[in-house]
């Protein structure tokens, strides 16, 4: 299961970097994507909007499947619970995948395909939003993986005796955890995953930190650095978003490099703890802990750029803010370049690794 879910890892990820680069060089050059109107739109604008919608989706669904690679990873190394988030992970990132895939072909084919009804930006305009249509709402499946990833987490730690009460109690905490996100998002519509999942994010944390004083475990660089970005950023960011206006910052650049960081960025430091435990079961721990660390500083000149276009009145889905804020997109362009150059650095130095062993 781990050779098929990193396959699938590849063929998401690659569509997931066409589209990611495709919304770079509109942001980057506005108006030189023109050709856009052959996916059915007459406008660039809305053409833009849609495939960044499309390219959301697609990140979930990585988002999901990097979880289900460290729960795969952990019932490698004896994990009790490792395989059932693995396999619960991956059954969701496929329901995901399908709807990416649908509304794929009903941007490409309008004629042919309904539109995938179920964006973020259209839950104020449905009065009648029930229970069900939640369940299948990017924003429930984004949710979701953080939660599937936490209790991957806790079972990739916890893989000895001494920590398996740890990772049980801390299961059942992230548990309820998604149950009172469940139980807001229902009944009052309020976005607060972030700040509640604070709690088991700490005990996370905490468990990490016994980890790397403990003889007898080697550490885990990628989750202590990743768990505590995603922890800054939770409290810091998405904390002052939920307590200040929802309706301006939920639509700015603020809203988007807030998700990015805190979630995607989490689903990288999950793959690549999973990634290194697979192919460089003995590695040298230092060059994990210098990769983990340019991972959060390519993240953060990423993402810090778009928070103060967010804060400055830059709004989502705008290609033509680029007039606007020249140097921070610009900024930002060259932290995502440093982003994948890490990242491709991550999946080739395990067999550079290996080579010199």
């Amino acid at each position: 299961m781990i050779r098929f879910t990193v396959s699938l890892i590849a063929f998401v990820g690659l569509i997931t970097l066409g589209l990611v680069s495709y919304i770079r060089i509109e942001l980057a050059f506005p108006g030189i994507m023109a050709l856009t109107r052959w996916i059915g739109e007459p406008d660039v604008k809305p053409a833009y909007e849609n495939i960044s919608h499309v390219h959301g989706l697609f990140a979930t669904t990585l988002f999901l499947l990097s979880a289900s690679f460290l729960g795969f990873t952990a019932g490698m190394r004896g994990a009790p619970l490792g395989k059932l988030w693995g396999n619960t992970a991956l059954i969701i990132a496929s329901i995901q995948l399908l709807l990416a895939l649908w509304e794929t072909g009903a941007m490409l084919w309008p004629a042919s395909f309904p539109t995938y009804p179920l964006r973020l930006e259209n839950y104020a305009e449905i009065k009648d939003f029930s229970a069900g249509a939640m369940f299948l709402s990017e924003d429930y499946f984004r949710m979701t993986a953080l939660t599937l990833t936490i209790l991957a987490s806790a079972s990739h730690v916890c893989t000895s005796k001494p920590y398996k009460l740890g990772s049980a109690l801390l299961a059942v905490i992230t548990l309820m955890t998604f149950g009172l996100f469940n139980f807001f998002r229902l009944h009052t519509g309020a976005d607060i995953g972030l700040s509640l999942f604070i709690v088991p994010e700490v005990i996370l944390l905490a468990i990490l930190a016994i980890v790397m004083i403990d003889p007898m475990r080697p550490d885990e660089p990628h989750l202590t650095v990743g768990i505590g970005l995603v922890l800054i950023t939770g409290m810091a960011f998405d904390l002052v978003s939920t307590l200040a206006d929802d309706m301006y910052l939920g639509r700015s650049y603020y809203f988007i490099a807030n998700n990015h960081l805190a979630q995607h960025g989490l689903m990288l430091f999950a793959f690549f703890a999973a990634w290194f435990r697979w192919k460089l079961p003995m590695g040298p721990q230092w060059c994990l802990w210098v990769h983990s660390g340019a991972l959060a500083l390519a993240l953060l000149l990423t993402y810090i750029p778009m928070m103060t276009i967010g804060q400055r009145g830059g709004m989502r889905h705008m290609p033509d803010s680029t007039n606007e804020f020249p140097i921070l997109h610009l900024m930002s362009s060259i932290g995502a370049a440093v982003l994948v150059v890490v990242i491709l650095l991550g999946l080739f130095a395990p067999r550079l690794f290996s080579s010199r062993r």
